[in-house]
């Protein structure tokens, strides 16, 4: 199996969105093997097997630790909110969503499933969108132990 933009993936295998049928899956054959979200693993811990990976150091395990600290890479991502500042510019309405969402997602964020950043992390993403920076800070490169909050406090010291 290979990681998205490193070489080719195996042909023999299901792909699937549906995470109860990976789950599934899982359950019911020793040899399976599937990648989903660190939420369902722990929805299902008592019936599957967590695997480390190793980045280049010791193997790591998906704990929310390792997915916090960006340890467990490269299967771990961060979640995205695209903004069109001209919407902002336009509808003060969407300005109002975008703070209550970025004071609130670390409430309920652990209940579909997804690790919450610090309330750091929340507050330099939210300092950032007040300020109207835009575009990624990551420039298509997500690197190994650099977590989202650090990415975030880089940015605000350039």
């Amino acid at each position: 199996m290979g990681i998205v933009g490193r070489g080719t993936s195996r042909t023999d295998y299901v792909g699937s969105e549906d995470v109860d049928f990976l789950v599934e899956q899982v359950q019911n054959d020793p040899e399976a093997l599937a990648f989903f979200g660190l939420g369902h693993y722990v929805q299902n811990w008592e019936t599957l097997k967590e695997i480390a990976v190793d980045s280049g150091k010791d193997p790591v395990y998906p704990t929310v630790d390792a997915v916090r600290s960006a340890t467990y890479k490269p299967l771990t991502r961060p979640l995205f909110l695209y903004i069109n500042t001209d919407s902002i510019a336009k509808k003060p309405q969407l300005v109002a969503f975008v703070q209550d969402y970025l004071n609130n997602m670390k409430n309920w964020v652990p209940f579909v499933g997804y690790v919450p950043l610090s309330d750091i992390g929340y507050q330099l993403a939210l300092a950032r969108f007040q300020q109207r920076v835009t575009g990624s800070l990551y420039d298509g490169q997500i690197t190994v132990g650099v977590s989202p909050e650090a990415v975030l406090q880089q940015a605000t010291v350039n």
